[in-house]
């Protein structure tokens, strides 16, 4: 007897309308005792039925044959035997009734089985199969493309390939496709080959018995793959996979079971599991290791997200050879404690079972193919790569020790993107976020440039190239931080004069120098009478980042930085900063900065500042960043040190700025005191450019003297503005300008706080505004054109700030925020809780929590479609979250619900998420507007505010 059981596919709606599947399978302890296989017809190639007891043997006497089923089951005592030509050969089952094919007992073959049901197969625990090749599919294939070795298998039932049971094809393959394809039993497949894909048009490529590739080619609305059980392919591959069919039900490859691919006869072992347009849940155990002889193999987990459990083990470690690789290959991977895409920990642990790569790729809109870290991570042995498409952003400790090694890779496909790595800074401390902490053993690769590692200062005079002051035996070399550097022994037992810079005026240093978020502190450069001087003295075409001079004590005669005396030729500085002291005292002097003496050439000083004081006796060119920016750049770059100097040419960021130098997006805060032409921002502004800068000091000088600017010959300044007092005892004093022939264009100084009234721009839109119309977001979106500003209320209300410098803020890519109003203050009404309606049957079906409606409503009205109707929110001013207490009967309210508990409600609960107790203890959720009861609870309640007080 044979009894017909139905299992289904369950959907559960998720948030964000995510869809996920619950399986179930009713299978009572007697059913399909006896089941096995029925209706069968040959309907291409040569073969036999035979049924003999509890056992079906299917005899093949040609290579390939077809057979049409009503059914195909076989029940926990029966057994099907496939006795076919040879290994090669290959038996089509396919289903052409209506019930599921449930496995529950053995399926025997010496060569390869097709099992195709639009309706489902499941085999069940405690089902045995040994084959040379199975394939289980939802999907179909006509007579004449198997025929043809044409194995394009196509369809789009809704229903699950399940296993549940134990698949064995030793030296073969197993496939199993459709639209949800799961394994929660055993497959084993030995030096072989196990594919499990969902897709509506899938193709196999076979070569005898050995399944060569499988290809999607058509995906599927919630597609999913996962394996909960155990998959095991040693010398062979496993390979798990999904197409999307659409964005906006992706499909996902989950796994929480072990996949296992060992080494097995020098043979390494491949895993893949890749969610194309999807997103891979990795969690469970996946091991291509080689624990005896050999090599350890690869495993890869792809798609646009990939998302790794805390629990996750990835193993390709060898013991005796070398190490495999475990890939990540997202669009955006970010690595945190927490709501990122894995923590630092679990990839801590990981890096000790294997190499790691991490890999970002271009993809869908919103997405930048970027690579943050975010969580510390240490490491002792093995290679983490990490290649993204743009940038690597590092926020968080990277410590690598031993013989680990570190490989990273910008704008991995050549696009010019400006890919980069930066080292988060902390706007608010101005310190780095992070670091990357390497051993002197250890090894570091960046965009295929190796690196020295330097950890200690070395000694006076020190010319090895293996420490920060023996950097001067090697001027070309490459090298990077490994850790903090206390350069105090430079001011305790050195000579006095201190450290040698490196690189000076004949001899330039022009490799690349990388802190790696490292800090140099106590540095003490004493050469009052030496040209060329800062850590480094001079440099042609160099490289220099992410560096911090902290308590720098520099002094020079002239071309003298706290980081650098003189960049030419296209030199780069990013990242970088200084805190202490910089200063000249020799006469005469020029060309001094807090960071740069003099910039040079097409050089570019990006996202870099100083903090330093410059004070400079008798010189001129002096700036609070940089003395003098010739033909070059500043971008995103600012300095809050005082700058004194008792001469020209003076400025709180840059003292002469000229031969189309430009300095964009930067500011200055400190004041500014000398003799002659000085300027908040900059001193001299020569045939340059200004753009979206600002400056907030003081401005002292006898002459031509400006907020921003002491002196602007030639060039443009747009979209800028200064603040500080301006002071002068000679002429050319303006609010924004002393002196000038330039043009400015949409800019604005502060005619209160300036103690100027007019601006010596002659001609320019350059405007005078009160300290409440500078605050003002009108004030920048009245020019032509607009200031590109955003207002955001997290921000105080004052005046405009550089966006780069307030990265937490959500302002899209505007150059400028500016504080927003604050949203206006919530009344404070009292809302009594009357009635709970109990409904069933409700169009719109789920009402939200309104003001009250008057007059109150009689229970026979709450009870009607039409009055709930009207209860939908219509201007609805109310904010936030909802914290609402009521009674069950319709009687007096348990409680009054003040505003105050509202707004408490909106900051402790989630949006949109509203916890309603009722006056019997159970708790309702508001989702999106509706009240929905706790698991277990079967109706709706409406809560309806009937009156305020």
């Amino acid at each position: 007897m044979k009894r017909q059981i139905e299992y289904n596919s369950r959907f559960r709606i998720l948030k964000g309308g995510k869809i996920s599947l619950v399986v179930s399978a009713l299978l009572a302890g007697s059913t399909m005792s006896f089941a096995a296989p029925s209706g069968g017809s040959v309907t291409s190639g040569s073969a036999t039925i035979n049924q003999n007891g509890s056992i079906t043997t299917i005899n093949q006497s040609t290579n390939k044959a077809s057979i049409n089923w009503q059914d195909f089951s076989i029940g926990k005592t029966e057994t099907v035997n496939f006795v076919q030509p040879s290994a090669q050969s290959v038996t089509l089952n396919r289903v052409v009734g209506t019930t599921q094919s449930l496995i529950e007992g053995a399926m025997n073959a010496n060569g390869q089985v097709f099992l195709l049901n639009p309706n489902g197969v499941l085999f069940a625990n405690g089902a045995q199969v040994n084959v040379g090749g199975l394939v289980a599919s939802t999907l179909n294939l006509s007579d004449a493309n198997f025929q043809a070795g044409n194995y394009t298998f196509e369809g789009n039932s809704q229903n699950s390939i399940i296993n549940m049971g134990t698949i064995t094809a030793n030296n073969g393959y197993v496939a199993m496709m459709g639209k949800h394809v799961a394994n929660k039993g055993t497959i084993v497949a030995t030096m072989g080959n196990v594919q499990m894909a969902s897709g509506e048009k899938i193709s196999l490529n076979l070569n005898g018995n050995s399944l060569v590739k499988l290809t999607i080619d058509q995906g599927t609305m919630d597609a999913l793959v996962e394996n909960k059980g155990l998959i095991k392919a040693d010398g062979g591959q496993v390979y798990l996979t999904t197409q999307a069919l659409n964005t906006i039900l992706d499909g996902m490859v989950n796994n929480t079971g072990i996949i296992e691919a060992q080494t097995l006869n020098d043979v390494t072992g491949k895993v893949i599991l890749f969610a194309h347009g999807g997103t891979a849940n990795i969690g469970g155990t996946i091991d291509a290791s080689a624990p005896n002889d050999g090599n350890g193999g690869f495993i890869e987990t792809s798609g646009d997200k990939v998302k790794i459990d805390d629990r996750a083990r990835i193993i390709t470690k060898a013991n005796q050879g070398i190490s495999g690789t475990w890939l990540i290959d997202p669009v955006d991977f970010t690595i945190a404690a927490s709501g990122g895409d894995m923590t630092g920990t679990t990839l801590t642990t990981n890096l000790a079972n294997g190499n790691v790569i991490i890999q970002s790729s271009q993809g869908r809109n919103g997405t930048d193919g970027n690579i943050n870290v975010n969580d510390r991570i240490s490491w002792n042995t093995n290679t983490l790569t990490l290649e993204a498409y743009q940038h690597i952003n590092i926020n968080a400790i990277m410590r690598a020790t031993g013989t680990a090694g570190l490989v990273l890779i910008t704008d991995s496909t050549n696009q010019s993107n400006g890919g980069h790595v930066f080292i988060g800074i902390d706007y608010s401390t101005g310190a780095f976020k992070g670091s990357i902490d390497l051993a002197s053993t250890s090894s570091i690769n960046i965009n295929g440039t190796a690196y020295t590692i330097i950890n200690s200062l070395g000694a006076e005079g020190s010319t090895t190239g293996t420490d920060l002051q023996g950097i001067n035996g090697n001027l070309s070399g490459n090298y990077v931080l490994g850790s903090n550097i206390d350069a105090a022994d430079t001011a305790n037992t050195w000579s006095a004069a201190g450290f040698n810079p490196i690189g000076s005026s004949s001899s330039y240093f022009a490799g690349i120098f990388n802190g790696l978020g490292h800090t140099i502190s106590n540095l003490l450069i004493d050469r009052s009478t030496t040209s060329y001087i800062g850590l480094f003295g001079g440099t042609m075409g160099a490289k220099i980042e992410s560096v911090g001079l902290i308590n720098a004590d520099i002094t020079g005669r002239s071309y003298v930085g706290g980081l650098v005396g003189f960049a030419t030729n296209s030199n780069q500085i990013i990242n970088s900063y200084i805190t202490g002291s910089v200063a000249s005292t020799a006469n005469p002097t020029f060309y001094i900065g807090g960071l740069v003496g003099y910039n040079r050439s097409s050089s570019l000083i990006f996202n870099s500042y100083s903090t330093a004081d410059v004070t400079v006796s008798h010189g001129e060119s002096v700036g609070g960043l940089v003395g003098v920016n010739d033909g070059s750049g500043i971008m995103e770059s600012y300095s809050t040190g005082d700058v004194t100097a008792s001469n020209n040419y003076v400025g709180g960021l840059v003292g002469w700025n000229k031969n189309a130098a430009y300095i964009s997006s930067s500011y200055s805060t400190g004041d500014v005191t000398a003799a002659h032409t000085a300027g908040g921002l900059v001193g001299n502004s020569d045939g340059s450019s200004i753009a979206n800068s600002y400056s907030t000091g003081n401005v002292t000088a006898a002459g031509l003297v400006g907020g921003l600017v002491g002196q602007v010959r030639s060039g443009e300044i747009v979209n800028s503005y200064s603040i500080g007092t301006v002071v002068g005892t000679e002429t050319y004093i303006g609010g924004f300008a002393g002196y000038g022939a330039g043009i400015g264009t949409n800019s604005f100084w502060n005619s209160d706080t300036s103690g100027q009234s007019s601006n010596g721009l002659a001609g320019s839109t350059v405007i005078g505004k009160t300290t409440s119309e500078m605050k003002s977001l009108a004030t920048f979106n009245s020019t032509t054109p607009a200031w590109d500003i955003v207002e955001d209320s997290s921000l105080s209300n004052g005046y405009p700030q550089l966006r780069w410098t307030k990265s937490g803020l959500n302002a899209g890519t505007s150059v400028w925020v500016i504080g927003g109003a604050r949203p206006t203050p919530l009344t404070r009404p009292h809302y009594d809780i009357t009635t709970i309606v109990n409904s069933t049957a409700v169009t719109p079906p789920i009402p939200r929590v309104i003001a009250p409606i008057a007059p109150k409503p009689t229970q026979a009205q709450i009870k009607t479609t039409e009055l709930l109707q009207t209860m939908m929110p219509k201007g609805d001013t109310y904010r936030g979250s909802y914290n609402l207490v009521g009674t069950t009967d319709g009687n007096a309210p348990v409680q009054t619900v003040s505003m105050d508990q509202l707004q408490s409600a909106a900051l402790t609960q989630g949006v949109g998420e509203i916890r309603v107790p009722l006056g019997n203890g159970s708790v309702v959720d508001l989702i999106n507007g509706g009240v929905t009861l706790p698991k277990g609870v079967s109706q709706e309640f409406y809560v309806v505010a009937t009156n305020r007080t």
